[in-house]
């Protein structure tokens, strides 16, 4: 179940009793969506632009994340309702025969079609609810009151020898799963894979039986329905 503002995630876990044979828990997360807006302007020349924009970022992204193009309507029909509209419009402002009625009807067309642009521009950001700020932005459009978790505020600490105490915000996404690495050559790709971190569906890990006096680099992500967050800023840490 899902709706423009919400998407409900279900989370299973299976997990061996010694009692009770295989136990799953099922954990329920509310994960706020990116709800695209479109925020048309009142005057016809801004509207002509931002229309024109909006197919514009789209057929320039169009092998990234428009690489499905819409099809209700398509690139081009929309690409020919514009046109029609800005030749009306052209007309009247340079006062060469412009009819208003026939610019208002040929707007109405576009004004439709930009509508379902923002709707096919609102479906790729839910698939890719990391990336919405991005995507949106490539179609010229903006996001309504969303937080963007990006990147998660992640600390390092430690009350005891030999650990690493590591934390990450989730202010702005509910529950979810976080992934965690470390490594003692951070510009070496290969080697934050080599001390792999278990994933947790908690906000905080430890690592243990690390040596006192080591320096060691960390860093976090969220993973999210849709995909992996950026990594967070790594933060380099000196072990008691």
């Amino acid at each position: 179940m899902e709706n423009e503002s919400f998407q409900v995630v279900t989370y299973k876990k299976r997990v061996k009793s010694r009692t009770w044979g295989f136990i799953i828990f099922t954990t329920v997360a509310i994960i706020r969506t990116p709800t695209v807006v479109l925020n048309m302007p009142t005057t016809w020349a801004n509207r002509k632009s931002k229309t024109r924009g909006i197919f514009e970022g789209i057929t320039q992204h169009s092998s990234t994340w428009f690489s499905s193009p819409p099809t209700d309507p398509s690139l081009s029909d929309y690409d020919a309702h514009l046109t029609s509209f800005e030749t009306e419009q052209d007309k009247i402002d340079q006062k060469n025969g412009g009819d208003v009625d026939t610019r208002d009807s040929a707007w109405d067309v576009v004004d439709d079609n930009t509508k379902d642009m923002v709707a096919y521009v609102q479906k790729i950001c839910r698939k890719n609810v990391s990336h919405a700020l991005e995507i949106a932005h490539a179609a010229n459009l903006e996001l309504k009151d969303y937080t963007y978790p990006s990147k998660a505020v992640f600390s390092v600490t430690s009350e005891r020898t030999g650990q690493a105490e590591l934390a990450a915000s989730i202010k702005g996404i509910g529950r979810c799963s976080h992934d965690w690495e470390r490594t003692q050559t951070p510009d070496d790709a290969a080697s934050w894979t080599v001390n792999k971190i278990t994933p947790t569906m908690l906000c905080s890990t430890t690592v243990s039986n690390l040596t006192s006096g080591s320096i060691w680099y960390f860093r976090h992500r969220f993973i999210l329905p849709s995909g992996a967050t950026e990594w967070s800023n790594v933060i380099k840490y000196t072990i008691m």
